[in-house]
């Protein structure tokens, strides 16, 4: 049963965009079950979620997943299952969720051969060449206002370089704590 809620809440949070916020609550049910069976459940029913979703959404997909619920929502479970204070839980999610986020950008470096936060700048401003060809076409604007929406936009994608490393930094905190509250 947890593991059919962690698979419906990854297909959800996939396929419906404004339903992204989802992705804090796919760790949950494993969370639920390693403090209710242990590890050992909790272990095997995250790898039972992750073959299922690689039927729905590939492989890729699959392991990123379910490395989110291995790594975040087993930890957490553990320390459930162990009853620690809730300062040790969320030192536990952010140590797990720090394990998936090291995982996933050496993935991308060494597997791909992608340098992650390039890769994420140069998406960044490909988009915004994209939209400002659009509404040099389009005529929605003059050209002094289609040199301050550029100048904008490169000032937040200035911005986004300075802001990436704490966002890194904080993101595995505010995970782990949203998982500790909710549980």
């Amino acid at each position: 049963l947890f593991c059919a809620l962690a698979v419906i809440l990854v297909l959800v949070s996939y396929f419906i965009p404004f339903l992204v916020i989802l992705v804090f609550f796919i760790p949950v049910p494993m969370v639920v079950l390693g403090k209710r069976q242990g590890l050992k459940v909790s272990i095997i029913s995250s790898l039972a979620a992750t073959i299922l979703t690689a039927l729905f959404l590939g492989p890729i997909s699959a392991i990123s997943f379910g490395a989110l619920m291995l790594f975040v929502g087993c930890s957490l479970g553990f320390a459930y299952y162990k009853n620690i204070s809730p300062i040790k839980k969320v030192i536990v999610g952010v140590v797990g969720f720090s394990v998936l986020l090291i995982a996933v950008v050496f993935s991308y470096q060494f597997i791909m051969g992608v340098n992650f936060t390039d890769y994420l700048f140069q998406t960044l401003e490909a988009s915004t060449k994209e939209v400002m060809s659009f509404y040099q076409t389009s005529n929605l604007l003059d050209a002094g206002q289609l040199t301050t929406v550029q100048e904008s936009m490169d000032k937040c994608i200035y911005t986004m370089k300075l802001v990436v490393p704490s966002a890194f930094l904080l993101m595995p905190v505010m995970f782990s704590m949203v998982n500790v509250f909710i549980c």
